[in-house]
């Protein structure tokens, strides 16, 4: 066990015993003091008087008052009407025309070498395909359908299938455009078909 030293605690309390700065009784402030405040108190006084004499009051912006309109203003015009177009707008792409061709073949110079004459190219047909059933009925049934949209489709057997095609087209630009047509009629399910 530790002994205390009792030796640093400090001496008698005697010696350094602080002085206390209480105001006595019937003491009074100092004079300046007392003049100071009885000018700050006399200076603010007039203020105050001063300002309630020529009436000066704290600039306020003036509003003109409106009428209350208790109603509603007209709902808003949606400013971008492109969006809605946009997502409904169906592009129909047509080939080029193809007279320019023409025009360029009948320009070039005839040759003096005789060659064998070509057989007649045959133009490519297009077909719509709609559908591909194995009973008779549903195809006439599709048949049916597409006659009451507008558009004379027939049914080619081949084997057990019966498709029902629109068409032969000579020009793909008129089989794309009957497609197109028929996407406008919220028909989706036919495709194009070279024949």
């Amino acid at each position: 066990m530790l002994k205390r030293d009792y030796s640093t605690r400090g001496g008698t309390r005697t010696k350094g015993r602080k002085k206390s700065h209480k105001i006595a009784k019937g003491a009074t402030l100092p004079k300046s003091l007392l003049l100071f405040l009885l000018g700050v108190l006399l200076t603010l006084t007039a203020v105050g008087y001063w300002v309630k004499q020529h009436g000066i009051t704290p600039a306020r912006p003036t509003r003109p008052k409106r009428a209350l309109n208790k109603t509603l203003p007209p709902k808003p015009q949606e400013r971008w009407r492109y969006i809605k177009a946009l997502e409904s707008k169906q592009i129909l792409v047509l080939p080029p025309d193809p007279s320019p061709l023409l025009i360029r073949e009948a320009a070039a110079p005839l040759s003096i070498e005789k060659t064998p004459p070509r057989p007649p190219l045959k133009a490519p047909q297009w077909l719509l395909q709609c559908e591909s059933f194995q009973r008779v009925e549903q195809a006439q049934s599709l048949r049916a359908g597409l006659a009451l949209l507008g558009f004379e489709a027939t049914i080619l057997t081949e084997g057990t299938r019966q498709r029902v095609v629109l068409g032969p087209y000579p020009q793909r630009a008129m089989a794309e455009k009957i497609l197109h047509q028929l996407k406008q009629e919220q028909v989706s399910y036919c495709v194009l078909v070279a024949a």
